[in-house]
Order: C-alpha cells, then sequence, then structure tokens
C-alpha cells in the first residue's frame, strides 16, 4: 500500500526545482466545509518539508477555493514549537502551476504534528500526524558458531514493517584508532508478533562483509568492535489506512509522516570473540 502514494508523493522531491509529477488532485469535492486539497508528508529524512495545497470547488459550477492570503503553519503538540511555511509557485510535468507549501525542519520520533491552513489567524483546515515512536531493541543470546552465527532481535512497540533497514557496524582495523562504521543492508526483513516485529541478524555473514570492506582476508582476528545498532525507516499509521482521511479536517488528500530509527544494543562478549572481534563495546 505504500509504494502506490510514494510513488506519487515522490514527485514532491524535486519541487524544489520546480519541478513536478502531474496534476492527481482532483479539484471538485461535493462539500461546503471542506475547502483544500493537501498532499505531502513530514519526513525525518530531511531538514526541508514540502506539502502541495489546492483549492477545492464544492460543485462544478463554482470557483475553486482562492489561495491568496492563505498562511500554513505547523504545531509540534510535543514541545510546542510552531514553524511557518512560505508558499511557492512550481510548474507541474503537465504544464499546470501549482503551490506548495515549504519549511525548513526535521520531524522528530514520537512527536505529534498539526499542519494548519487558514486565513487571518483562523483556521479553515487541518491535518495531523505523529512521527512514530521508536521501539526498544530486545536481543536474543546469539547462536550458532563462527559464519552460521545469528542473533534474533524484537523491535518492542513497532506495529508495521520497517523498511530499509541496515545495521551498522562502528569497527577498528587492526593497527588502526581511526573507526569505521560499516553498513550491512537488510532491506525488508522480519515479521510482526504479539510482541512486536521480529527479525533475524547474520553476524557470521556480517563478519564477512565487514572483512571484505576493510579490505581483510577472513582469518583476520584483531579487529575491535565498539558498537553495533540498526537503522530503520518507519511509517506513521496514516500509509496502513490510506483513503480514510481520518486525520484531516475540513481538507482532502494525504497528510502522513516518516521517520528515522537509530537503535542500538550489546552483542555479547563471547559471541564477538568467537566471530574473531576483540570487544570494545561501551557497556550500559
Amino acid at each position: 500500500m505504500k509504494r502506490g502514494i510514494l510513488s506519487y508523493l515522490c514527485c514532491l522531491v524535486p519541487l524544489v526545482l520546480f519541478q513536478a509529477c502531474d496534476n492527481t488532485i482532483e479539484p471538485l469535492v461535493e462539500s461546503e466545509s471542506t475547502n483544500f486539497a493537501l498532499h505531502g508528508y513530514l519526513d525525518m529524512r530531511t531538514d526541508q518539508q514540502i506539502v502541495r495545497l489546492e483549492g477545492l470547488r464544492p460543485n462544478i459550477l463554482s470557483e475553486p477555493v482562492s489561495l491568496e492570503g492563505v498562511e500554513v503553519s505547523t504545531i509540534d503538540h510535543t514541545d510546542g514549537t510552531v514553524v511557518i511555511w512560505r508558499d511557492s509557485i512550481i510548474t507541474l510535468d503537465n504544464g499546470t502551476l501549482g503551490t506548495v507549501f515549504v519549511a525548513n525542519f526535521r520531524p522528530d520520533l514520537g512527536h505529534e504534528y498539526s499542519f494548519n491552513v487558514g486565513r487571518n489567524g483562523v483556521t479553515e483546515g487541518r491535518a495531523t500526524t505523529r512521527v512514530p515512536e521508536p521501539p526498544v531493541v530486545l536481543p536474543a543470546t546469539p547462536v550458532g558458531e563462527s559464519e552460521n552465527m545469528k542473533q534474533h532481535l524484537v523491535l518492542i512497540g513497532l506495529k508495521d514493517q520497517p523498511t530499509k533497514v541496515h545495521i551498522l557496524y562502528e569497527v577498528s582495523p587492526p593497527n588502526e584508532t581511526e573507526r569505521q562504521v560499516i553498513s550491512v543492508a537488510y532491506g525488508d526483513p522480519g515479521f510482526l508478533s504479539n510482541a512486536g516485529w521480529e527479525l533475524e541478524i547474520s553476524l557470521g555473514i556480517d563478519r564477512f562483509i565487514i572483512l571484505n570492506a576493510l579490505g581483510l582476508d577472513s582469518v583476520t582476528q584483531d579487529i575491535r568492535l565498539h558498537n553495533v545498532e540498526m537503522r530503520a525507516t518507519l511509517f506513521s499509521e496514516e500509509w496502513q489506512t490510506q483513503g480514510s482521511e481520518f486525520n484531516l479536517e475540513n481538507a482532502h488528500g494525504f497528510f502522513g509522516s516518516i521517520g528515522v530509527f537509530d537503535g542500538g544494543w550489546d552483542i555479547d562478549s563471547s559471541a564477538v570473540r568467537k566471530l574473531g572481534f576483540i570487544d570494545n563495546q561501551q557497556r550500559n
């Protein structure tokens, strides 16, 4: 379900260059109280947020609601921060003009935001989203020997699949003090359970990826392991309920959020030694 709406919303990325995809916003909505269509999302992966806004027509004979004098802001309902957005006219791929609103900030995990559209201090339309809460990483004891070693993880609190999962290993090569971070891509792994999202890490295979990235052979034993963590992309609940518009007030379209989670854990010292690494993890 995410892929369809992402294929449309990803066209918002080049809007800063005044290019965009076709105007697929439906300008006619038979509702006296729904004045605006909006499409966009808050994204922790970037410092610039972009949402497209369009005035709607309540019936086929009427003119679209004008965007002249419209004021757009977001309120962070977790810490009270208010951000004023600026408008920009862009040319769509079909040659027509469209309006986007842009703001420079990066949303935070677990924070709830409202996107407010109005005039003269009066709100005429609103959308809300909560960036996903950061899960708690619960690691099991690694099992297996050497290249067959695996570790089971549970991301407690997650209700949907994390995507673009990477495991980041912070290591020091032999006889070097400078640390390097080796990223191993896992894609979209795991499954949902009553405990949360569960997945398995192939520590033994990752060891060979680390050695290869450092240009070392498989018998090297004196790499120091300093830290292990996971990085994953998380989607808000609006992506799972597309079309319901439950989070829109006097507006039509889509508004959600995307979070980026970084969470670490310690690998048991005996498992680190079996992998052929020196354990330099800073344990809590």
